[in-house]
């Protein structure tokens, strides 16, 4: 969707016809664009037909409402979150001046701000059903035959075989953002407060130890400083005191940790396979999650004794 005419068609559903725009990402399923209007910024993305567009943006909304840092939506002339042309759906988001979160050392501050704003969203959302959205598990782990890797084969039969006892049952679920990662959550200047929450493009039902995990395994650990104890123990000595989790939920963390990094070494395996272009960067990837996935088995009993607080 790359079509001039029609992001000009969109932005003028917001009276922005004069505003100058740049593409800054393509997706599967959405094309963004940078907008500059006098002195301010937006995000401007349109989908396809198979978007995740409503639970996005009504998602997003309903936090912000609630005083949870997410992108400001724009309301269209007509005053809706979401607008809708020649079958195509676009949304205008205001654009967030946050920053990357440093690798390397985090602050107990960053990482109780971090837990204040993870366990506000799981408490709006436990058993929360008012918006629309996807139910199923991203703790599922992918087929993995026909890989070009044995190792990753190896190691989704090992974890296939940990997860067997886990009680799913027993697991609280509710709407969750499902990318809660170093791209998708923006620190403040002083990096001591989170300045926003964004992208909710992969927001779905599910369990809300999945979303934790996701959120543990791309925040506190990393390939080249290891796991960060300090800020992790931070964040769950307060994301604890405001939103308990019972055994069986602390017992499905780091499995669901390994799954996440299990999932993505899959996916761009065979990525790898299918595109000769980019194929050096895609194993590169790989090979960086295999290496977490060595950390986490490594590091399993202390994370299990700093999950149970």
């Amino acid at each position: 969707m790359t079509d001039e005419s029609a992001i000009l068609s969109f932005l003028d559903y917001y009276q922005l016809a004069d505003a100058k725009s740049k593409p800054i990402n393509n997706g599967l399923s959405s094309f963004a664009f940078m907008i500059a209007h006098k002195s301010k910024k937006y995000i401007l993305k349109i989908y396809n037909e198979d978007s995740n567009i409503e639970t996005e943006v009504q998602f997003g909304d309903y936090l912000r409402g609630r005083g949870v840092p997410a992108a400001k939506i724009i309301k269209n002339s007509k005053g809706r979150l979401v607008s809708i042309i020649d079958g195509l759906s676009g949304a205008l988001f205001e654009f967030c001046d946050g920053e990357q979160i440093k690798w390397g050392d985090i602050s107990s501050a960053f990482s109780e701000n971090l837990a204040e704003i993870a366990a506000k969203m799981h408490l709006l959302m436990l058993d929360n059903a008012r918006i629309p959205g996807k139910d199923y598990h991203g703790c599922e782990i992918s087929p993995a035959a026909g890989l070009s890797s044995i190792k990753i084969i190896q190691k989704s039969e090992e974890i296939s075989d940990a997860v067997k006892n886990l009680v799913f049952s027993d697991l609280r679920r509710g709407l969750v953002h499902g990318d809660l990662t170093r791209q998708n959550i923006l620190a403040a200047k002083d990096r001591n407060k989170v300045k926003a929450i964004i992208d909710f493009g992969d927001a779905h039902y599910d369990y809300l130890a999945w979303d934790l995990s996701v959120l543990i395994t791309h925040i506190f650990i990393t390939n080249t400083y290891g796991i960060d104890w300090k800020a992790l123990s931070a964040f769950i000595k307060k994301y604890y005191s405001l939103f308990p989790l019972s055994k069986q939920e602390i017992d499905a963390i780091i499995p669901f940790m390994k799954i996440r990094n299990l999932n993505l070494a899959i996916e761009v395996n065979r990525l790898a396979s299918d595109n000769n272009k980019n194929t050096k960067e895609l194993i590169s990837i790989e090979n960086s999650v295999m290496e977490k996935l060595d950390i986490i088995k490594s590091n399993q009993k202390h994370l299990l004794e700093s999950l149970k607080n």
